[in-house]
Protein backbone atom coordinates (compact mmCIF):
# COMPACT_ATOMS: atom_id res chain seq x y z
CA UNK A 1 0.00 0.00 0.00
CA UNK A 2 1.26 3.56 -0.74
CA UNK A 3 1.41 6.49 1.65
CA UNK A 4 0.15 9.96 0.30
CA UNK A 5 3.93 10.95 -0.45
CA UNK A 6 4.60 8.16 -2.42
CA UNK A 7 1.70 8.27 -4.59
CA UNK A 8 2.20 12.06 -5.33
CA UNK A 9 5.96 11.17 -6.54
CA UNK A 10 4.79 8.63 -8.67
CA UNK A 11 2.07 11.22 -9.94
CA UNK A 12 4.72 13.59 -10.74
CA UNK A 13 7.07 11.24 -12.28
CA UNK A 14 4.29 9.88 -14.33
CA UNK A 15 2.81 13.12 -15.75
CA UNK A 16 5.46 15.83 -15.31
CA UNK A 17 8.39 13.95 -15.77
CA UNK A 18 6.80 11.82 -19.17
CA UNK A 19 8.62 8.63 -17.14
CA UNK A 20 5.91 6.24 -18.73
CA UNK A 21 8.28 3.07 -19.53
CA UNK A 22 5.98 0.56 -17.80
CA UNK A 23 5.86 -1.01 -14.33
CA UNK A 24 9.20 -2.04 -13.71
CA UNK A 25 11.56 0.98 -15.18
CA UNK A 26 8.97 2.91 -13.07
CA UNK A 27 9.90 1.24 -9.89
CA UNK A 28 13.63 1.04 -10.70
CA UNK A 29 13.28 5.03 -11.42
CA UNK A 30 11.32 5.79 -8.30
CA UNK A 31 13.77 3.88 -6.20
CA UNK A 32 16.84 5.42 -7.61
CA UNK A 33 15.73 9.04 -7.20
CA UNK A 34 13.55 8.65 -3.79
CA UNK A 35 15.82 6.29 -2.12
CA UNK A 36 13.82 7.99 1.58
CA UNK A 37 10.52 6.94 0.47
CA UNK A 38 11.09 2.74 0.04
CA UNK A 39 8.65 1.78 -2.08
CA UNK A 40 8.11 -1.67 -1.07
CA UNK A 41 7.25 -3.55 -4.10
CA UNK A 42 6.82 -3.69 -7.98
CA UNK A 43 3.11 -4.56 -7.11
CA UNK A 44 2.61 -1.50 -5.68
CA UNK A 45 3.64 0.42 -8.43
CA UNK A 46 1.45 -2.04 -10.49
CA UNK A 47 -1.65 -1.28 -9.04
CA UNK A 48 -1.20 2.43 -9.12
CA UNK A 49 -0.65 1.89 -13.26
CA UNK A 50 -3.41 -0.12 -13.56
CA UNK A 51 -6.14 2.82 -12.82
CA UNK A 52 -4.03 5.30 -15.02
CA UNK A 53 -6.16 5.91 -18.06
CA UNK A 54 -2.53 6.38 -19.90
CA UNK A 55 -1.78 2.88 -19.10
CA UNK A 56 -4.83 1.37 -20.06
CA UNK A 57 -5.58 3.03 -23.34
CA UNK A 58 -1.57 2.27 -24.53
CA UNK A 59 -0.99 -1.24 -22.83
CA UNK A 60 -0.62 -4.23 -24.48
CA UNK A 61 -3.60 -6.40 -25.73
CA UNK A 62 -3.05 -10.18 -24.72
CA UNK A 63 -3.74 -12.42 -27.90
CA UNK A 64 -6.04 -14.86 -27.58
CA UNK A 65 -5.76 -18.23 -27.52
CA UNK A 66 -6.38 -20.49 -30.99
CA UNK A 67 -8.36 -23.45 -30.55
CA UNK A 68 -8.15 -25.80 -33.02
CA UNK A 69 -10.47 -29.13 -33.81
CA UNK A 70 -8.84 -32.02 -32.66
CA UNK A 71 -7.27 -34.23 -35.45
CA UNK A 72 -6.81 -37.72 -34.41
CA UNK A 73 -3.54 -39.49 -35.72
CA UNK A 74 -4.34 -43.00 -36.63
CA UNK A 75 -8.00 -44.53 -35.91
CA UNK A 76 -8.64 -45.05 -32.43
CA UNK A 77 -6.03 -43.08 -31.02
CA UNK A 78 -8.46 -41.04 -29.14
CA UNK A 79 -11.59 -41.84 -28.00
CA UNK A 80 -14.17 -38.69 -26.63
CA UNK A 81 -17.23 -38.92 -25.02
CA UNK A 82 -20.11 -37.19 -24.01
CA UNK A 83 -21.39 -38.02 -20.90
CA UNK A 84 -24.94 -37.36 -20.07
CA UNK A 85 -27.62 -38.31 -17.38
CA UNK A 86 -30.24 -40.21 -19.24
CA UNK A 87 -31.85 -41.77 -16.23
CA UNK A 88 -33.47 -38.41 -16.16
CA UNK A 89 -34.56 -38.46 -19.53
CA UNK A 90 -35.50 -42.15 -19.09
CA UNK A 91 -37.70 -41.64 -16.12
CA UNK A 92 -39.82 -38.90 -17.77
CA UNK A 93 -40.49 -40.79 -20.69
CA UNK A 94 -41.31 -43.64 -18.92
CA UNK A 95 -43.78 -41.94 -16.68
CA UNK A 96 -45.89 -40.91 -19.79
CA UNK A 97 -46.41 -45.11 -20.77
CA UNK A 98 -46.97 -46.44 -17.46
CA UNK A 99 -51.06 -47.65 -17.35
Amino acid sequence: MLNVKQLEAISNEYYYHNFVFGRDKLYQHLQTKYPKMQFDSRDDVGDWLKYQEVNQLFQFQKKPKVVSAMIPVRPLHSVSLDLIDSLINLLVITDTYLL
